[in-house]
């Protein structure tokens, strides 16, 4: 019986200490928010993390790092994915891999 409790105790100890990392790497308010088409977010999330904001002796590890590639891989358009390829690398060159003009436009306006 107490072999289970101080299971139960480590256990929940384990659970206070360890780090969360899932929380961690999203912005809590940013203009990304409002954006309801699940890609044009990813895209500018993608950009908000490549930015690479917030300071650097913060307690967050996770916080401060660039997840602009993770967000760029889940946008599922292959052109919209192409455009945040481009925009993070800053490489109009990428912008030519785009088939619809429009976003192609957008593209080498962003990299600007």
């Amino acid at each position: 019986m107490s072999f289970i409790k101080g299971l139960i105790r480590l256990g929940l100890v384990a659970l206070i200490f360890l780090p969360l990392p899932a929380l961690a790497g999203v912005p809590d308010k940013s203009e990304c928010d409002t954006i309801d088409v699940p890609d044009r977010r990813n895209l500018c999330l993608a950009q908000l993390s490549h930015q690479g904001e917030g300071d650097p002796l913060d307690k967050n590890r996770y916080q401060d790092k660039d997840h602009s590639s993770y967000y760029c891989s889940l946008v599922r358009s292959r052109d919209l994915k192409n455009m945040c390829q481009a925009v993070i690398e800053k490489n109009k060159g990428k912008c030519d891999l785009i088939g619809n003009k429009e976003i192609e436009q957008e593209c080498l306006e962003a990299i600007k």
